[in-house]
């Protein structure tokens, strides 16, 4: 059914509950007993567009009020889904023109707290909040004695000796509205308050929720209930966590929101961008103020970077007409990946004392070109990272061992045995991103489950509402890990995504302490993805904007035109090195091949190149719009083949080369600025570019 094909002035009422009261007093009399409802105002109405409201049953035309029970009625032991997609119930619009009827979008619904029935209280409640702090909606009642569907429910139950709902208290209403909410949302419990749900929860909502001022059972019972200091409490709970939550990115997100143009809104609010949102709440920030910034400086550098028509021409000269393609048999051609080092090779390239036979150069070519057997990795990375010298002996790494775990340990007592730094705000916060970041971390790998060690002890994750309480062992080594870094780089902290960052090493060496290391070093080209003002991300999508404008030109100008010449759909893989694109083995091998830097410090984002390079053609032939470019990426996630986007990267980075040289040559004799600019020579570079956090960022 079309949007056209609802009635004039209708909506489609999906879901019903009556003898929903509002109590505007002590008075019993005056209750208002009405119900709460979902509506749907047109077939393209997405789930976030739907309206979840209350009206009183007096404001209701009686066939409305038929449509109402019937709705009510016909919710119990249903597929809803199903049911409200394939069944209309049209209605008049609710009026919310009264002092307690409302009705808002789920887009806009932040948190519910639920109050279920008790012996104190006889009627569970729920206290709704909104996104918006001026909003102040009533505190609904579900009076289940008159509820026809709740009683009708609560039969069903008792005739199967089941009395209880899905949390194992007692059935009440408010959990059929739930039941229904989450069909259409995602409903998560707070974290430190299990009567708060939060309502499609961005990461930032889930890691920084803390309500406060939550009422005190034992407090209730001894003083006389307070309808207006309840609701006030627990509002200003709900509304004072919200406007604490990180501050700092909240307020320059907020900022910039405020002061961008309506297409710039719009597109923050995109389904897909809010599913990479959803995952590094820095994206989020980052396409805020791309949108102000980072644009300008694209389009200021797009004619010196394209190509002109004497450059193109000297190109085809030397490399031929197709030379910013990769064609079909060169890409047969190219020589195909070496197997990978083995034990027995590795062994070989060293001597008796265990000093190197050849160049560290020869090692990194057969690294970057084939990858290492998984028994060499806990070896080959410590010297791929740093952590080991390229010319030192055995004996020379078995006292440095020893030097590394009696640093870490003495780090790590710092903050393990100073009472001053365990009640400091700025550490406690970062210890609670810390524990709650973990616990969604790689759980799909083995060494990460849980497993039931003692009598009556469960398997399963940690306990989701007390994120301290870390059971499996290596987690609980990958908190002491990223607390001792927090306090080994006191200005950075810790930061939402690098737990994907330590994962893949902490796994390959199994030592906390040599893990610590690896992560120190691999952070310092690494720690410019997480500066608070994220310049470093910045930089690198400005030069992969750039090296896409240089290397495929024709893709540059179809993604301006589809609005996707930002690239915000690699911000996640730059931002943690492709993690969540491939599967594990592939990650490993990726990252083994991008720590040699054999050709440039920066092959990551030829890396990214390659991706677009072979999607080049569905791109420009298939895709027009934002959302089509982002999803269409986004989908491509673990579907990429390793050694195919290899092979791709590192020809792109040869013709790049290539070009500079033929570019660099024919300007020479002349005065003419070269279109190649200090971001692009970079990447020629073998390295690290480093920047640093230069001040602690609170909140």
């Amino acid at each position: 059914m079309s949007a056209k094909s609802f009635p004039p002035g209708k909506v489609d009422l999906i879901y019903s509950k009556s003898k929903v009261y509002v109590h505007p007093n002590k008075n019993s009399k005056e209750n208002i007993p009405g119900f709460l409802y979902f509506i749907k105002e047109s077939s393209i109405s997405t789930d976030r567009e739907l309206l979840f409201g209350w009206t009183p049953e007096h404001y209701l035309t009686q066939s409305d009020l038929e449509v109402f029970q019937k709705v009510d009625l016909d919710s119990i032991n249903v597929n809803l889904p199903s049911n409200f997609k394939n069944h209309h119930n049209f209605i008049k619009r609710p009026s919310t023109f009264g002092s307690f009827s409302f009705s808002i979008s789920l887009g806009n619904l932040f948190s519910i707290q639920i109050r279920p029935p008790s012996l104190g209280w006889w009627y569970g409640s729920i206290i709704i909040n909104t996104r918006s702090s001026s909003d102040k909606l009533p505190v609904v009642f579900f009076h289940d004695d008159e509820c026809p569907s709740t009683q009708r429910e609560q039969s069903l139950k008792n005739k199967n000796f089941d009395p209880f709902g899905d949390d194992n208290g007692l059935f009440w209403g408010g959990l059929q509205m739930l039941d229904f909410l989450k069909n259409v949302a995602v409903v998560e419990k707070s974290s430190l308050e299990n009567s708060i749900l939060l309502i499609n929860p961005t990461l930032m909502d889930l890691n920084n929720f803390s309500p406060t001022n939550i009422a005190d059972d034992n407090n209730a019972k001894k003083n006389p209930f307070d309808f207006k200091k309840m609701l006030n409490d627990a509002r200003w709970s709900v509304l004072e966590t919200l406007a604490r939550v990180t501050k700092f990115t909240k307020k320059s997100v907020d900022n910039v929101l405020d002061e961008s143009p309506l297409p710039i809104k719009n597109l923050l609010k995109n389904p897909e961008v809010q599913r990479v949102n959803d995952e590094f709440d820095t994206a989020r920030v980052y396409l805020a103020k791309w949108a102000m910034g980072v644009q300008e400086e694209a389009e200021k550098t797009r004619k010196q970077i394209i190509l002109d028509e004497n450059s193109r021409d000297l190109l085809s000269k030397e490399l031929g007409l197709n030379f910013d393609k990769l064609l079909p048999e060169e890409i047969l051609q190219a020589h195909e990946r070496h197997r990978e080092v083995s034990k027995q090779e590795w062994d070989s390239f060293f001597d008796h004392t265990g000093r190197l036979l050849i160049t560290v150069n020869e090692v990194k070519n057969r690294i970057f070109h084939g990858g290492l057997n998984q028994v060499v990795r806990s070896e080959a990375w410590l010297f791929l990272l740093g952590v080991y010298p390229w010319d030192s002996s055995s004996a020379e790494r078995y006292e440095l061992n020893k030097v590394l775990r009696r640093d870490y340990e003495t780090l790590k007592s710092k903050w393990q045995d100073d009472k001053e730094i365990q009640q400091d705000e700025y550490y406690k916060d970062q210890k609670f991103r810390i524990e709650k970041d973990i616990q969604r971390t790689d759980r799909n790998l083995e060494i990460y489950k849980n497993h039931g060690t003692e009598e009556g002890e469960d398997e399963g994750d940690d306990d989701d509402f007390d994120v301290s309480n870390v059971r499996n062992p290596h987690l609980f080594k990958l908190r002491e890990i990223l607390l001792t870094f927090n306090q080994y780089n006191d200005k950075l902290g810790y930061v939402q995504g690098m737990t994907d960052l330590l994962s893949p090493i902490y796994v390959t060496l199994q030592d906390d302490s040599l893990s610590f290391h690896c992560f120190v070093r691999f952070m310092d080209r690494m720690e410019r993805n997480f500066l608070s003002d994220q310049s470093g991300m910045r930089d690198q999508m400005n030069t992969l904007n750039e090296l896409v404008q240089f290397m495929l030109p024709e893709l540059y100008i179809h993604l301006e035109k589809c609005d996707s010449n930002n690239l915000f759909f690699f911000f996640r893989m730059l931002l943690v090195w492709f993690k969540r694109e491939f599967i594990w083995d592939d990650v490993l091998r990726l990252w083994e091949i991008l720590w040699t830097d054999y050709y440039s410090s920066q092959f990551h984002l030829f890396f990214a190149l390659a991706i677009l390079q072979k999607n080049e053609k569905i791109i420009i032939n298939h895709l027009r719009q934002f959302d089509e470019v982002l999803k269409y990426i986004n989908d491509l996630s673990m579907t990429y083949k390793l050694n195919d986007l290899l092979t791709r990267s590192e020809l792109l980075f040869l013709k790049f080369r290539k070009m500079v040289e033929i570019i660099d040559r024919s300007s020479e004799p002349s005065d003419a600025k070269s279109p190649i600019n200090d971001n692009l020579r970079l990447l020629l570079s073998k390295e690290l570019v480093i920047q640093k956090e230069t001040t602690r960022v609170q909140g």
